[in-house]
């Protein structure tokens, strides 16, 4: 019962992502970290792993390096859900390169 799972990086949860909580793209690599951005940048960044069932992150601007861990829901190509700790859902929408006629991303916000 007191295995300790291992850190993993998953390739499929690598790449550019949507996020429904927090309502911004997320960038998530292969090495381990991630960074949320938006059109005028960078908004903040820090660690990922999955262990076990959970995607764990922490903030790079967090001394205390506190770990956020999110229960996967749900985990297919081009989309994951987790469970946040304050129990609400995320989802997260792969980015899709846009074919002309067709719209992979959420609508920009140009006003």
């Amino acid at each position: 019962a007191g295995s300790k799972a291992e850190r993993t990086y998953p390739e499929r949860f690598a790449g550019e992502w949507f996020s429904s909580r927090a309502q911004t793209w997320i960038t998530i690599a292969r090495d381990g970290s991630y960074y949320l951005h938006d059109e005028q940048g960078p908004l903040t960044s820090g660690q990922w792993f999955v262990r076990g069932k959970d995607m764990v992150w922490t903030r790079d601007l967090d001394l205390a390096q506190q770990e956020d861990v999110n229960p996967i829901l749900l985990s297919m190509p081009d989309k994951f859900v987790l469970k946040e700790m304050d129990g609400a859902i995320a989802e997260f929408t792969r980015a899709k390169p846009s074919l002309p006629g067709t719209s992979g991303a959420p609508p920009s916000k140009t006003e």
